[in-house]
C-alpha cells in the first residue's frame, strides 16, 4: 500500500486510543485513533508512529487508503507532532514519502 508520488497528502489530528499491532524492529504500527468531531467511531492508522503511546495526541501526514480486507485506513507517511503529558515533541519530515524512524527523530 505505497502511495504514488502524485497522491495528495492529508493531515490527520487525532488521539491515539489503542495500539493493535506494533513491530519494534521496523516501527510499523496499526492503531486506532479518535478525532475531534468524529463521534464514537475510531479510525485505523498504519505506519511508523515513533513509539507513541495511548492517550497522546498525534498530527500525521499521509494518505487515505482502502485496504481490501480491513477497509478504510490512514497510512501515515510521517509524524509531524506528538503531544504528550510532558509537552510536545516535534519530529519533522525529511522526505514527504518516507516515514521518519525513531533514530532520525532524535537527531
Amino acid at each position: 500500500m505505497t502511495p504514488t508520488p502524485s497522491a495528495p497528502l492529508a493531515t490527520l489530528e487525532a488521539v491515539l486510543e489503542r495500539i493493535i499491532y506494533a513491530n519494534d524492529e521496523t516501527g510499523y504500527t496499526v492503531a486506532r485513533v479518535a478525532t475531534r468531531g468524529g463521534g464514537s467511531d475510531l479510525l485505523t492508522v498504519v505506519g511508523s508512529l515513533l513509539g507513541a503511546q495511548p492517550g497522546e495526541s498525534l498530527r500525521l501526514e499521509g494518505v487515505w487508503k482502502a485496504h481490501p480486507q480491513y477497509g478504510r485506513q490512514f497510512e501515515g507517511e510521517c509524524v509531524l507532532d506528538i503531544g504528550t503529558r510532558a509537552g510536545r515533541h516535534r519530529t519533522g519530515c525529511r522526505d514527504k514519502h518516507r516515514p521518519v524512524g525513531r533514530a532520525q527523530s532524535t537527531r
